[in-house]
């Protein structure tokens, strides 16, 4: 068996819609806050801006899916490697697939915290869908 790229290929295959000062502005809040609750161990916080059906994949290869899933990952790692963690993200694109759906993609840091030998810095992909 091979290992094949799906995730490039969908994002090569969808249409994107430029996004508006509007959304890219919220898309870019929710970011912003996103650094705030994992900086500041806001367990509640984390789960205000996940969805409930989310999936969460990490650099170890786990797969979380599910609040409660992604509520016990982050619980352990607020009180484990990561209780001392500064959080940044730089958005590099934001792209809108339509008025409810987004992916955004850039450069994620981890300072004060995280395993030895593992990442302190890295590239991300968010896929966003707006919820009632």
């Amino acid at each position: 068996m091979q290992f094949k790229i799906s995730l490039l290929a969908l994002l090569i295959s969808f249409s994107s819609i430029n996004s508006t000062s509007a959304q890219d502005s919220e898309i870019r809040s929710l970011f912003q806050k996103m650094e705030r609750v994992l900086t500041t161990r806001d367990l509640n916080g984390v789960m205000e801006i996940w969805s409930a059906q989310g999936e969460l994949f990490t650099l170890a290869g786990g797969i979380f899916k599910g609040h409660t899933e992604i509520r016990e990952l982050f619980n352990q790692s607020f009180s484990g490697t990561y209780k001392e963690a500064k959080y940044e993200f730089f958005i590099q694109n934001v792209r809108l697939t339509d008025s409810d759906h987004a992916s955004v993609d850039g450069v994620w840091k981890v300072t004060n915290g995280g395993p030895p030998n593992y990442p302190s810095c890295g590239i991300f992909l968010y896929l966003l869908s707006r919820e009632n």
